[in-house]
């Protein structure tokens, strides 16, 4: 984990999310954000249809014997924790919300932290995990060789396919909110931003077993996660702004669980109250 000052976030440009409003739940979001002096670098609503299956038809039946899909387990409750995140995101106002965010985010927050070249980052296989609309997408595409538009929703994936089309360097899959649908050791570059700050921590963890999996030797896993503990036990509803129970301290544990190797991780002050609820975490698969 590297030591040092962080790139300043800068005006993140973020809007407030406009999650599905149910009953005792708060509002989903975060207000506009401002500058900020540089951080330290850190080492019940209605059900939603059945998931899809976990393994996704990418591919034809020839690289599938080569290239085995060995998914690990997840543990009970897991995929129930999953789905309960899911079902506020069927339809939501904030994708159209953020699109506008998604130049300044990259520029002031993504682009600072990742280092590309620096780091030796290789996107020539990437995943946009948990997709939504494809804003990130759009960004991650021209620097992709492949890429793999995943969410948990079958309707956020048709209107990504509606968005960028049959390009032959995407593949599209909807997953079941805890796998990654592609064969063992295939990705370089795994990327999920804006999402997983409200996904469970077995949830988390689940997605790292599987990032292990996935990732070739070498290939760097990107996540923006929630960095905040407070409704520890609780319901993430019930956050101001709906962040899940996840720290950078407890995501550099499960890393090393995993078997993932930590580059750097720096707190993220999202809201711009100096509560740094949110934690950006670079991995890297040995």
């Amino acid at each position: 984990m590297a030591d040092g000052p962080a790139q300043d976030a800068g005006e993140a440009g973020m809007p407030r999310k406009q999650g599905r409003r149910q009953q005792g739940a708060g509002e989903r979001g975060h207000a506009p954000c401002k500058p900020r002096p540089p951080a330290r670098v850190n080492g019940a609503g209605p059900a939603i249809g059945p998931l899809p299956p976990r393994r996704a038809d990418l591919w034809g039946p020839d690289l599938r014997r080569i290239a085995p899909m060995t998914q690990t387990t997840p543990p009970p409750g897991t995929l129930k924790a999953a789905q309960d995140v899911g079902r506020d995101w069927i339809e939501a106002a904030y994708f159209a919300e953020a699109e506008p965010a998604a130049e300044m985010q990259w520029a002031t927050i993504i682009l600072p932290f990742l280092q590309v070249e620096a780091t030796g980052i290789d996107l020539s296989v990437t995943m946009d995990l948990a997709a939504g609309r494809g804003r990130n997408a759009a960004k991650l595409l021209p620097m992709a060789g492949r890429l793999h538009i995943v969410d948990i929703h079958a309707s956020n994936v048709a209107l990504c396919r509606a968005r960028f089309g049959e390009d032959p360097r995407i593949a599209y899959a909807a997953n079941d909110g805890c796998s990654l649908p592609v064969p063992d050791a295939t990705l370089s570059f795994l990327f999920c931003f804006d999402a997983m700050v409200h996904f469970d921590s077995d949830v988390v963890r689940a997605y790292l077993a599987e990032a292990r999996r996935a990732l070739r030797p070498g290939g760097h896993a990107f996540l923006h996660h929630s960095n905040d503990m407070s409704l520890a036990g609780g319901d993430f509803r019930r956050h101001p702004h709906w962040r899940n129970t996840m720290s950078l301290a407890l995501m550099r544990h499960y890393a090393a669980k995993e078997g993932l190797l930590v580059v750097r991780q720096q707190p993220l002050d999202w809201a711009h109250d100096g509560s740094d609820i949110d934690g950006l975490t670079l991995l890297r698969a040995p």
